[in-house]
């Protein structure tokens, strides 16, 4: 059997899987020494058109919503449709419209920038007299994703700018402003329980380590009720009360709880911990701001910077500074604006697409009606405007966070689709197209669609919430025809042999690689 003939039998066979799961046909696994019965000849997969009509009409999907919009990218034509025009819960298909505005605003190779403000004098020895105030838009790069520990970590850019102003010692205190962004550090429709967990964690004007830290717990071996707790990042920002922990045998799973106050750096942990591999658990910071400025002062003593004062957390104190006290004005700036955005895109990050919502809000020159109004807010009075210079009906687009963490927002797949149409003809279009994960390569795609005509052809965002599931992009099929979809499940809870969310999207995007167009 020649290879092309193998591949085209496994891809029919993953047709016959999904459809088994579905309930559609039994299987029946070949006893051990009965032997393979190869076909006579290559099936032919349908044409897509009824590919999709088949799929779609699974009884699997009978209670669920399917939005599906596919079209040709040139010439433009719709190949098929279904609810194109009903508003779903896009659920992290969102980030497609964070990123579009994003790249909009800065420009592929824009900014976002840190100031640091030297509120004094520095003497001949390197001394600073004063306190050095932080001003934060949003940057969120300070980040091991872009500065990992051998690059010097992730204020080595803080660092290098103060040695290259001449300051060797900060007498006085590290002072946080996130002042540029007006609202809670969450995002409108994101849960108590969201909070809670890393995909929900605090977003500010000034964000460092992805406002996380990563515990690791074990039990001390040489003091068996002790349990060890080590902090990545290397911080002493929050102190732990372990006497809620409860020894398990070795190999029990772990069920690790953690409480605090609201604001509160004390973290009580609880549950059952087992002996011998430790456990991890990440817990999201509560002061963002605070955090950063504890950071720095202890990457800066790391550095060699003595602070001889403490963090602190002071909105507005940058404004508030008298002109005579600024000596130096010394800026850091995060990466590139498509750099940003592919770090945003591909692990489908929350806090980064919220931040860059919010950056663009604190930058808009199109303000609220309410000058009191969030920087959120004016946000997505940006995207608005930007929606409508791209043609895209705004009453298609109902967002009001940047992330699709938000229980209430609504898409319609034709609304998305415009949006891709248009990043192709966007000055913005490379980097856009090229932040999006790559099937069964990198992002959130790179385990899914292997083994299929997809992998290392389709890119698109995934998008997942509780009985919800997406995939929106671009994929070339298999007569070399690209085409642009965006598929939205919504409502939909998989009954035993049915095939979970995530399979049903990605069966829709191996159809769209494997199956010929309708002559």
């Amino acid at each position: 059997m020649t290879q092309v003939a193998r591949t085209a039998t496994r891809r029919a066979l993953n047709g016959i899987l999904i459809a088994a799961l579905a309930g559609l046909l039994p299987v029946r696994a070949a006893a051990p020494d009965e032997p393979r019965k190869e076909p006579a000849s290559s099936p032919q997969p349908p044409h897509l058109e009824r590919a999709l009509a088949e799929f779609l009409a699974l009884d699997a999907f009978r209670l669920a919503t399917w939005g599906l919009h596919v079209a040709l990218v040139d010439p433009p034509r719709i190949l098929f449709a279904t609810n194109d025009a009903l508003l779903l819960k896009p659920a992290s298909n969102a980030k497609l419209f964070t990123a579009a505005l994003a790249l909009d605003h800065l420009g592929p190779t824009g900014r976002i920038r840190t100031d640091l403000l030297p509120a004094g004098r520095v003497s001949r020895s390197g001394t600073l007299h004063g306190d050095l105030v932080v001003v934060g838009h949003g940057d969120f790069s300070a980040a091991a994703r872009f500065h990992p520990r051998e690059s010097g970590g992730p204020f080595a850019s803080h660092i290098h700018a103060l040695h290259a102003a001449g300051i060797r010692r900060i007498h006085g205190d590290v002072i946080a402003d996130d002042a540029a962004f007006r609202g809670a550090h969450f995002g409108t429709g994101w849960t108590w329980d969201d909070t809670r967990h890393a995909y929900g964690a605090p977003v500010g004007a000034l964000n460092c380590d992805d406002n996380l830290l990563q515990v690791v717990i074990r039990w001390n071996p040489a003091r068996s009720r002790k349990p060890l707790v080590e902090v990545t990042p290397p911080t002493s920002f929050f102190k732990f009360d372990t006497r809620g922990l409860v020894a398990a045998p070795e190999g029990t799973p772990a069920d690790l709880g953690s409480s605090r106050v609201r604001d509160d750096r004390r973290v009580r942990l609880t549950g059952l911990l087992p002996r011998g591999n430790p456990v991890t658990h990440e817990i999201p910071v509560p002061a963002p701001a605070l955090f950063y400025a504890h950071r720095l002062v202890e990457e800066l003593t790391r550095a060699g910077i003595h602070v001889t004062g403490r963090p602190r957390h002071v909105p507005g104190a940058g404004a508030a500074l008298p002109p005579t006290r600024l000596q130096h004005t010394l800026a850091v700036e995060s990466p590139p604006a498509a750099e940003l955005a592919a770090n945003m895109l591909r692990p489908s990050q929350n806090l980064y697409a919220q931040a860059l919502l919010l950056h663009v809000g604190s930058r808009a020159t199109i303000r609220t009606p309410d000058p009191r109004g969030t920087t959120e807010a004016a946000g997505i009075l940006a995207l608005r405007h930007f929606l409508g210079s791209m043609g895209i009906a705004t009453n298609e687009v109902l967002l009001d966070e940047g992330s699709g963490l938000s229980r209430s927002a609504l898409v319609t797949p034709r609304a998305i689709i415009s949006l891709l149409r248009g990043m192709e003809r966007h000055p913005a279009g490379p980097a856009f197209l090229d932040a999006l994960p790559v099937a069964g390569r990198d992002g959130t795609l790179r385990r899914r669609l292997r083994d299929t005509a997809a992998e290392g052809n389709l890119r698109g965002k995934t998008g997942t919430l509780r009985h919800v599931n997406a995939l929106s992009g671009f994929v070339t099929n298999r007569d070399g025809r690209r085409l642009v979809f965006s598929a939205l499940l919504n409502a939909y809870a998989p009954s035993q042999g049915a095939p979970s969310g995530r399979q049903a999207v990605d069966e829709v995007a191996r159809l769209l690689a494997e199956c010929p167009l309708e002559p």
